[in-house]
């Protein structure tokens, strides 16, 4: 996600190819960083209502192959939920290796843009804090999936 110019995009598209596999330009300069906080903000979103329904479902009794049955077939299936179920199930330990304190920075960041922008965003805000919840209970270390656990 890149700000740029579009005359200086195809310099910074030729030099960020060589590490990066997908070079998109977003606008100008200072869109890259405001885009990426809106995508972490809703990655973070989804993560925080999935880790609450992982937890939900494990109070009463639901199997979560199930319910991640259910959910893959569905409109509010998401690559996160995936993870979780995959966490916790033990298919993939290390699913989603950011740590919960670096997306609670993420999410943080962006309501407070949105706040600098006169955007109202309660259910980001509720997000922030379940993580902020976490992080201030000493799990900030623990990767993201560590969310969902019961």
């Amino acid at each position: 996600m890149v700000g740029s110019n579009e005359t200086l995009f195809p310099i910074a598209e030729s030099i960020l190819a060589t590490f990066c596999e997908t070079v998109v330009h977003v606008g100008d300069v200072g869109q890259g960083h405001k885009i990426k906080l809106v995508y972490n903000s809703m990655t973070m979103g989804i993560a925080a209502v999935a880790a609450e329904v992982c937890q939900f479902a494990h109070r009463l009794d639901i199997d979560l192959v199930t319910l991640r049955s259910l959910v893959s077939r569905g409109s509010t299936n998401s690559g996160i939920f995936q993870h979780f179920v995959a966490f916790l199930l033990g298919e993939k330990p290390n699913a989603l290796a950011i740590s919960i304190a670096n997306s609670a920075k993420d999410i943080e960041c962006a309501v407070r843009l949105a706040g600098e922008s006169a955007v109202s965003v309660p259910v980001l805000a509720a997000a922030a804090h379940k993580l902020n919840v976490s992080v201030i209970a000493g799990k900030g270390d623990l990767t993201l999936p560590h969310l969902s656990r019961p």
